[in-house]
């Protein structure tokens, strides 16, 4: 496997078809469109789409491990890291992350007592950029079947977390600072550039 920031598009489509096989699910879906976000975003952005793209496809890649809750992203972690895919990793974790807030997941929480210090360890000392920022965004956007608003993302995670406490429900709300953050970025909105006419949220060019 090659590294990190060198991963093809079709390598990193081996590894989410592969997965799939362990354990299908919406989730796949969920990455594809996830891809497709970041990639748009990273274009018109001026960052790396294709680094882009195969973060947001391997982002949720522990759920190869079975049907889980947070844990999915120890598992990906450990997963990837095995593969020297260092990055790819580290966006298995931080993509859930976005306050480094052990706490907002406090309803979901499926660690063992080793992992959750571990992460809790983790997020704590990485100094996130705009890959970690752009898969947490993205990571709303994607459902299964298509590219979302983010209102429309947190209505979906309500209905099936109606237990959320206040740190998960701070968290979901920082995703609208992201928003904006790489609307600057890239000078359009994210209505504009995901228009529901071309919900495929494919670069003008590339």
């Amino acid at each position: 496997m090659q590294g990190a920031e060198n991963l093809s598009k079709e390598q990193a489509h081996y590894l989410l078809h592969e997965a799939e096989g362990h354990n299908p699910g919406p989730w796949v879906g969920h990455s594809q469109h996830v891809a497709l976000a970041a990639q748009a975003i990273a274009f018109h952005a001026g960052m790396d789409s294709l680094l882009a793209y195969t973060l947001g496809l391997l982002h949720d890649i522990g759920r190869r491990n079975g049907v889980y809750k947070i844990r999915h992203s120890i598992d990906g972690y450990r997963y990837l890291e095995s593969l020297g895919l260092h990055h790819h990793a580290r966006i298995s974790i931080t993509h859930c992350y976005t306050l480094k807030n052990m706490a907002q997941y406090n309803h979901m929480d499926d660690f063992s007592r080793s992992e959750r210090s571990f992460v809790a360890k983790y997020i704590r000392e990485q100094e996130y950029d705009d890959y970690d920022r752009l898969i947490q965004l993205c990571d709303f956007l994607g459902l299964p079947d298509r590219i979302c608003r983010v209102e429309e993302r947190i209505a979906d995670i309500l209905s099936r977390n109606p237990d959320a406490g206040p740190a998960h429900m701070e968290n979901m709300k920082y995703k609208y600072r992201l928003q904006r953050h790489f609307e600057l970025r890239m000078g359009m909105s994210l209505q504009t550039l995901f228009a529901p006419e071309d919900n495929a949220a494919q670069p003008a060019s590339q």
